[in-house]
């Protein structure tokens, strides 16, 4: 999972835990740190934020510039080396982006779904006050383990 928030971070965790509790969870909490694991040990299943920060913060460090779709970026790049996994992202946001490059939540979904038809399985749209992201999540799992 690469998510930059804490909360919601566990909220998916503690979901893929009652789920399947058999499955290891890996969190990173930036661009850079969820590549790297990544492309060192490819996952099944990648839960992504479509805005992560490129770097992780550190007691030192700041945690670099904000990327507004830096799920995109990730998407990207694994296509480009050639690794193929299960990526669903799960945002908190309506619209991403900026000016005339702004897209909003659907948009972004048919975006991910033409740009990486063999990675992506679908966008969810999280709330912290609501647990209607569950729903749409065992959807799109259900489906993903129908389809294999």
């Amino acid at each position: 999972m690469i998510e930059d928030d804490i909360l919601k971070a566990a909220r998916i965790i503690e979901y893929i835990s009652r789920r399947d509790a058999g499955h290891e969870i890996v969190h990173h909490r930036s661009y850079q740190s969820g590549l790297k694991s990544i492309q060192e040990t490819v996952p099944d299943l990648i839960f992504l934020d479509m805005s992560i920060p490129t770097f992780d913060m550190g007691p030192t460090s700041r945690e670099g510039r904000p990327r507004s779709m830096g799920g995109r970026d990730v998407m990207r790049k694994l296509v480009r080396r050639g690794i193929n996994c299960v990526v669903v992202v799960v945002t908190q946001l309506e619209t991403f982006g900026e000016g005339a490059d702004a897209v909003t939540f659907e948009q972004l979904g048919q975006l991910c779904k033409t740009e990486f038809p063999d990675l992506f399985s679908g966008i969810v749209h999280y709330h912290a006050t609501s647990s209607a992201w569950i729903s749409e999540l065992d959807r799109i799992l259900e489906w993903e383990v129908g389809s294999k």
